[in-house]
């Protein structure tokens, strides 16, 4: 795996774990390169999910549509960042659209290849969910901070 890809995924609190050269050159058997142009979409709001990306390089909106059925842009992730990393746990459909804001590099990983990673070389697997955990604890803490600036103060 070239050397500025290591550099990025070190970036990203699903590798905090990784540490020698050895497992990224592992976990290389097991991903893929995407390139996005901007307006591309990388999955929409209730696909089946299946994957889990990780922004090597550029940006992305994540857009949920609301009750009023208008798309509202939700968040905007840019390099380092992982997104998608709920459907590599749960088998529930997409919980948002996720596009290319600008040109965006990203590395996927596939559910399928996360089983196959457990199977063939499981502390790097174990690394890895402890990882996507620590991604999807951020996340949520993020949101529920979000949500308690929306709502009225407790008299």
């Amino acid at each position: 795996m070239k050397d500025l890809i290591i550099t990025a995924l070190k970036k990203n609190r699903v590798f905090n774990e990784l540490k020698d050269h050895e497992d990224f050159d592992c976990l290389d058997d097991y991903i893929k390169y995407v390139n996005l142009n901007q307006g591309d979409v990388l999955f929409s709001e209730k696909d089946e999910g299946g994957f889990l990306s990780f922004i090597i390089h550029g940006q992305v909106e994540i857009v949920k549509k609301s009750i009023q059925d208008k798309q509202v842009k939700i968040a905007i992730l840019n390099e380092y960042s992982c997104v998608g990393e709920m459907s590599i746990i749960d088998k529930l459909p997409r919980s948002a659209t996720v596009l290319a804001a600008v040109p965006t590099h990203l590395l996927e990983l596939t559910k399928e290849n996360f089983n196959a990673l457990l199977e063939k070389h499981p502390i790097l697997g174990i690394k890895l969910l402890r990882g996507i955990a620590r991604s999807m604890s951020f996340n949520l803490r993020r949101a529920s901070n979000q949500l308690s600036d929306c709502l009225p103060p407790i008299l």
